[in-house]
């Protein structure tokens, strides 16, 4: 993106332990939140479950340097270590002045006072961005702060109304309840009237903190480079880091990185290769590819716009979260001369090819698929569990789902079932016009030492094929072993990586849209038959392990 150098006042200074640090981006509010310049911070609750967290023990990196080798796993713990400020979260009140506010309704003027509660706040910051219902004007009582001061207090005790909140975000898809709004307020105004200013931190501002809102962007100081298609990534979490980035770079030029999570980029500087933001809606046309890489709902609209725009759009799973999505998509790919890429690894893993001569079938040949999967459990507030996300159906299961999609050349659906019959297992049933059929079972109880785990079967005629931990190949026929080997557990996703950034690169097609599109309908139809059955049969709904919300 091009836009210009960065000034003092476009970013935000954020208390790191006891160090007041320069250097974060100005949050980009969304269409109903306000850009507060803050005058007055109390640190309320802490804000747990929002992260994976791994521990820090010498027996679990040695487990994982076992798994995927000691290079990758050196470079998930730089990733984790650089998460350490993201991860600490608190419930904040605080007052400061309006800077920007929404275009449609807005209540509060730029320049007014006002009071608000943020919900996944860091220790304390200059700036924040709050949705309209948790700003409202301040109580009398509280004294002014100082010019060029920002008052700084922390607050022990876990007020119930506050906590109420905690970990709230818009992209939730869940709608604040105006009982628990009003008593946040409550005990936010109790809060603040009632701290002992005299005895606050007084953390130095720029002078012109409670100027003009800065742009949330820091801008290369480059051109795109020449003889490789520019990109810019949406989503700059762990996998981005440590998966997407290390293996597209020899293809593509990534020019530009976006998160909504100011923290989760970290400080930055002007003048560097590659420009940051945190508006979630980069200027695509600036662009000749987009990765898609942030909460799940936002994939399918970042694909629409780049297929009709006529860029290539790499998109992780899911493609989309709902059928509505999946319409506009599919609109977009026959309208456009865009190029989609979805990256489902196991479509690149060398164990296919192997699959397919040890089965000996021809293309489009049943192959049934039975899987046994152990997911993590998620943290009680990740945002894989929001509605917005759908059911781990939608966000983990199908990955094994397009797999046996794949490998039956895309047949259609013929019977679909689905059913959680406690909370924390999904099995699923799925027959194909081709006859193939899949089973799995999904499920968050056992074992964690190494994530994810996975038993595969595959079997077509007289011949079965096993697959452990996307790593660990066995066939056999009725009469003989086939073959036995294994491969790097990481190697599918560089081979999918490298493969993708080579075939834009070189101009060549993407991926057959109604196959992906397809895949993607599966699955959510699966979810459906999963929710009604649910809903029929009275059983309890998926908790927040399974279910958004």
């Amino acid at each position: 993106m091009v836009v210009s150098r960065v000034t003092r006042r476009e970013t935000v200074r954020v208390l790191v332990d006891d160090r007041w640090i320069e250097g974060y981006l100005d949050p980009s509010p969304k269409e109903r939140e306000y850009l507060i310049g803050v005058t007055h911070w109390v640190t309320g609750p802490s804000v747990e479950g929002l992260f994976f967290e791994r521990p820090r023990r010498l027996g679990v990196l040695m487990n994982y340097a076992r798994e995927i080798g000691v290079r990758d796993t050196v470079r998930r713990i730089r990733s984790r270590q650089a998460e350490r400020v993201r991860n600490r979260r608190f419930v904040a009140c605080g007052i400061g002045r309006v800077l920007s506010g929404p275009a449609d309704g807005k209540e509060h003027a730029e320049g007014a006072e006002v009071a608000f509660v943020a919900t996944r706040a860091p220790l304390c910051a200059d700036r924040v961005a709050v949705h309209e219902a948790l700003v409202r004007r301040p109580a009398s009582g509280v004294p002014p702060a100082p010019p060029g001061t920002l008052l700084h207090l922390s607050h022990e005790s876990g007020e119930p109304a506050l906590v109420s909140v905690a970990g709230w975000s818009e992209w939730s898809g869940i709608e604040l309840d105006d009982e628990a709004v009003a008593q946040a307020h409550a005990a936010c105004a109790a809060v603040l009237t009632e701290a002992p200013w005299g005895e606050a931190s007084r953390l130095p501002v720029a002078g012109d903190t409670l100027g003009p809102a800065g742009a949330g962007v820091i801008s290369s100081s480059r051109s795109p480079r020449r003889g490789r298609p520019s990109a810019v990534l949406v989503g700059y979490g762990n996998y981005a880091k440590t998966t997407i980035l290390p293996n597209i770079r020899s293809g593509l030029d990534v020019h530009a990185v976006h998160d909504i999570d100011p923290l989760q980029l970290g400080p930055r500087r002007a003048g560097g290769d590659v420009g940051w933001s945190t508006d979630p809606n980069p200027e695509v046309e600036r662009f000749d590819v987009v990765l898609a890489a942030g909460y799940h709902h936002t994939h399918a609209p970042l694909a629409v716009e780049a297929l009709t725009r006529g860029k290539a759009a790499v998109i992780e799973k899911p493609l989309g979260t709902t059928h509505d999505q999946l319409d506009l998509v599919a609109d977009a790919g026959a309208a456009g001369d865009g190029r989609l890429f979805l990256c489902f690894q196991r479509r690149y893993t060398r164990l296919n090819d192997y699959a397919r001569e040890d089965l000996g079938v021809p293309e489009g040949d049943p192959i049934d698929y039975h899987c046994v999967v152990f997911e993590e459990p998620l943290p009680a507030r990740h945002w894989y569990a929001w509605p917005s996300s759908g059911t781990r159906l939608v966000s983990n299961g199908c990955h094994w789902i397009d797999h046996f999609m794949y490998l039956n050349a895309f047949s259609a659906p013929r019977d679909l079932v689905a059913e959680s019959p406690r909370k924390d297992l999904v099995s699923v049933t799925a027959t194909l016009e081709n006859g193939a059929v899949f089973t799995m079972v999904l499920t968050d109880v056992g074992s964690r030492r190494v994530g994810v785990r996975e038993h595969i079967e595959l079997r077509a005629r007289d011949r079965t094929v096993e697959i452990a931990d996307g790593r660990d190949y066995r066939a056999e026929s009725s009469r003989r072993r086939l073959r036995r080997t294994s491969v790097n557990k990481l190697d599918a996703y560089r081979r999918m990586y490298r493969t993708i950034a080579q075939r834009i690169a070189a101009g060549m097609p993407g991926d057959e849209l109604a196959a992906d599109v397809l895949s993607a309908r599966v699955t959510l139809d699966l979810q459906s038959t999963m929710l009604d059955r649910a809903e029929r049969t009275e059983v309890p709904a998926p908790s927040q392990a399974l279910r958004g919300g």
